[in-house]
């Protein structure tokens, strides 16, 4: 995965992120936590 800044005008993009929460799969529960920690950031829905 790679992030990059987005330059120009951005009328807003929706992400939906669906997981089972038992899954325990080491990628999966990683990757979920960066989910996490970056939706807390965003300004949406505030």
């Amino acid at each position: 995965m790679c992030y990059r800044k987005y330059v120009g005008n951005n009328p807003g993009t929706s992400l939906t992120v669906h997981a089972r929460l038992d899954n325990r799969s080491p990628h999966v529960v990683n990757f979920l936590d960066i989910v996490k920690r970056y939706a807390r950031k965003s300004p949406v829905g505030r």
